[in-house]
């Protein structure tokens, strides 16, 4: 999340800086988000082949790579090496962090390896396609492991201490909140931070009125809750949530609000949903 919400605009970037920040990115996805998943794929495909479970917190990228099991390294070999050039992963990661690139005016000289250094030349293009291969890798291993959680996911909760263990970022839930809501046929306008006042802006949803729309929406209000109050970052910054719900126009609108202490206590199942309700302040507007 850091990582996509960080990442500046390329478009105005001169040629050569494009290039540099390619580079960069391919460092920050290979090192920041493919490798622990990777680490993590390595683990279970050993457990597939051997039956045993190792503990490879403290071996490198490159041991990983070099020591994947040789009955899997066909159906793994984009993991394990591009399919263009065919130098393995943790050599990307290497160039990119280590910087051992040249770039000329019409192509990119990179070096790499320890005793033996190899140099290769290559385009601008066909860089621009390593950086594809590179976030291609990433989305599959990452959608790997939402389908192991979603199958597992009680195991892996209490692998992880249960609920009150798992550091939880608020814009990582809030973007699943919001596929969820748009999936719900509600289109997702804005978020504003408002005083003590996190506000979700949505547009009403087709074929239904307004009221209707904001009742709705009101049912969101405790899942926005909870994850403000989840992440340690957003906890004290915000004491309530609200949603708003845009007409046609994108002028009137309606809202509902709750204080997090009472979505809290109705997640809790200290209050029940009656009295949940009564804690939820509706503003609906008169419309013509």
């Amino acid at each position: 999340m850091t990582n996509a919400i960080i990442q500046p605009n390329p478009t105005d970037f001169s040629e050569r800086d494009k290039i540099s920040y390619y580079f960069k990115v391919i460092d920050e996805i290979l090192e920041g988000v493919f490798k622990p998943r990777f680490r993590l794929f390595d683990n279970f495909i050993n457990y597939y082949t051997k039956g045993t479970y190792y503990d490879s917190s403290k071996i490198d990228f490159g041991q990983i790579i070099q020591n994947f099991p040789i009955s899997e390294s066909v159906s793994a070999s984009l993991y394990l090496k591009d399919p263009y050039f065919s130098i393995t992963t943790n050599q990307w990661r290497n160039i990119s962090a280590h910087k051992t690139f040249t770039i000329n005016k019409d192509s990119i000289k990179i070096e790499y390896g320890k005793k033996n250094i190899k140099t290769l030349n290559i385009s601008f293009e066909q860089l621009k396609m390593i950086l594809d291969w590179s976030q291609d890798i990433y989305r599959v291993i990452r959608l790997a492991e939402v389908f192991i959680s979603l199958n597992f996911i009680k195991e892996v909760v209490d692998n992880l201490g249960g609920t009150d263990k798992m550091n939880l970022r608020f814009e990582s839930v809030l973007m699943h909140l919001i596929h969820n809501i748009q999936i719900v046929g509600f289109q997702f306008l804005s978020t504003i931070e408002q005083d003590k006042t996190f506000i979700l802006r949505l547009k009403k949803k087709n074929n239904f009125d307004l009221k209707d729309s904001v009742i709705h929406a009101s049912q969101f209000l405790e899942h926005i809750a909870s994850a403000v109050y989840d992440d340690e970052f957003t906890r004290d910054k915000f004491t309530d949530v609200q949603v708003q719900v845009m007409d046609d126009n994108n002028e009137k609108f309606a809202s509902s609000t709750v204080r997090i202490s009472s979505a809290m206590r109705k997640l809790k199942k200290e209050i029940n949903l009656d009295e949940y309700i009564q804690c939820i302040d509706f503003n609906i507007n008169n419309f013509a």
